[in-house]
């Protein structure tokens, strides 16, 4: 083709390409997987109410046959890494037609012992109430764990340029009659007041398969702060609802009790529409009347 572009060795693309497809095999290529992190909020099996959970596989083959996982599996060599998320997540739970998220590619060298294998994790937040979860495919079983993340000891040591600070992050799951955890280390190196690095590992974990309590904790970490400033939150509740189950919802995710009720209003108030319809009776605090429903603004911008 006329003035079509060549390499240093005098190659047309067509040309480069018969070659390389040709020595390609000398480099070992990894394995590719997705995992999926789903989050809803449901009644805690001990009777203790609302709670954040997160939907988990029991695995049905080594490795780490019978201990907990997210759902996910391996992407077919013509298949796109989303749709490889929502076909594992269909085939193991039954889960489908959510919006799936990217959060992040975890790649450690060791994270499986059958392979190199680098996974795509995605994320999303899910209202369960109409949502039927069954296990598939090579999971043995499926179900919603309480899930929690607490700092358990934290150390900021000061170096020359700045300081490192290093958290001891413990993950628990409960389902009511089975139990896991996972305790991750992170490490954060800042130097000349930005920071550097971030590190991630896991230090001890029971009845989790892979790496995946360090990548629930990164979930929740990346769950935590998108809630401050996008409408992910409202994947939670009904389509109508109340200022009060709003805020319920916030703080089971943030894990704490952050905001007095005015405040809060103001946090959210632009993407809330009040409506004229009243709560069921009992929507309200005692002796007080029935609160405003409300819905979101679909025409609030991030």
């Amino acid at each position: 083709m006329e003035n079509e572009l060549i390499n240093k060795k005098g190659q047309t693309e067509q040309q480069f390409l018969e070659e390389y497809s040709k020595t390609k095999s000398q480099y070992e290529a990894p394995y590719v997987t997705t995992d999926n992190l789903i989050f809803t909020i449901g009644d805690d099996e001990a009777g203790n109410g609302k709670r954040l959970m997160l939907l988990l596989i029991k695995r049905e083959d080594h490795p780490y046959i019978n201990q907990w996982a997210l759902p996910g599996g391996f992407i077919d060599i013509k298949e796109n890494l989303e749709a490889t998320a929502e076909r594992e997540l269909a085939e193991e739970t039954a889960v489908t037609g959510i919006y799936l998220e990217q959060l992040y590619t975890f790649g450690d060298v060791g994270r499986d012992p059958r392979h190199r294998i680098i996974s795509a994790s995605y994320m999303a937040l899910v209202n369960s109430k109409n949502m039927k979860v069954a296990a598939g495919d090579d999971a043995k079983d499926a179900k919603w764990f309480n899930v929690d993340s607490r700092i358990i000891e934290e150390k900021k040591t000061f170096t020359e340029k700045g300081f490192n600070k290093e958290r001891l992050i413990k993950i628990s799951l409960n389902n009511g009659s089975e139990e896991a955890h996972g305790i991750i280390k992170t490490t954060k190196i800042v130097e000349n007041g930005r920071t550097k690095k971030i590190t991630r590992e896991i230090v001890e974990k029971q009845n989790i398969a892979f790496d995946h309590a360090m990548i629930i904790e990164y979930g929740l970490q990346r769950l935590r702060n998108k809630i401050d400033y996008t409408d992910i939150i409202f994947n939670l509740l009904d389509e109508k609802f109340t200022w009060s189950e709003l805020k319920t919802v916030y703080e089971l995710i943030k894990g704490e009790k952050r905001y007095k009720d005015a405040n809060f209003r103001r946090k959210f108030e632009d993407m809330i529409i009040e409506t004229d319809e009243k709560a069921p009776v009992g929507g309200g605090k005692k002796g007080n009347r029935p609160p405003k429903l409300c819905m979101f603004n679909t025409d609030w911008e991030e």
